[in-house]
């Protein structure tokens, strides 16, 4: 889900799913986003890499509404090359009762870090996206039990109430109300 380009990782990701496929495991692949302007090369080098995989792809373009998507989904993959600010749609794919796997990067460990549905690789490495894939399935029961868990824990971190008031306490702040700050 987003901008489809080398820093997001894209390609590691189908390069992954090619790899358990050629291992005999059936794959089906959608990439949600498009290129960014004067990154279309990259979107043209997928299409390409996808025909040539032998991978189901499916490039379902820009969607506003991500979550009919995820409520389709196996598993979220979020394999950026480098760092992100924060992995939102890692937490959208725990909301969404779907386990994870991420780059171990910062933003993305901050997003999916410390759930028992989600699994952190190396940034750039598609065997170890592959690996974790594989992982995730052959664990499919124990994972699927662990769904509602991840689920309420994302909620529990990232309700913006509760967000708030762990800023708040982190700066020395006592909470008071909604936005208010400390010299009001």
């Amino acid at each position: 889900m987003g901008r489809l380009s080398p820093r997001k990782g894209s390609d590691l990701g189908l390069e992954a799913a090619s790899l358990i496929q050629q291992e005999g495991r059936q794959v089906e692949f959608t990439m949600l986003g498009v290129a960014e302007e004067g990154g279309e090369w990259f979107e043209r080098q997928l299409r390409t890499q996808a025909a040539e995989s032998g991978v189901d792809v499916k490039f379902a373009g820009l969607q506003r509404d991500i979550w009919p998507y995820l409520a389709s989904a196996d598993i979220l993959l979020a394999p950026s090359r480098f760092d992100e600010p924060f992995g939102n749609s890692a937490v959208e794919a725990v909301l969404a009762l779907r386990p994870v796997i991420a780059s171990d990067s910062s933003g993305l460990r901050e997003a999916a870090g410390g759930y028992r549905t989600t699994r952190l690789v190396p940034p750039g490495d598609a065997r170890a996206i592959a690996d974790a894939l594989v992982d995730v399935t052959d664990s499919w029961s124990d994972i699927v039990r662990s769904l509602r868990t991840s689920r309420k824990e994302a909620l529990r971190r990232y309700d913006p109430a509760s967000y708030r008031a762990t800023i708040n306490r982190a700066c020395g702040v006592e909470s008071r109300g909604h936005w208010e700050s400390a010299s009001s």
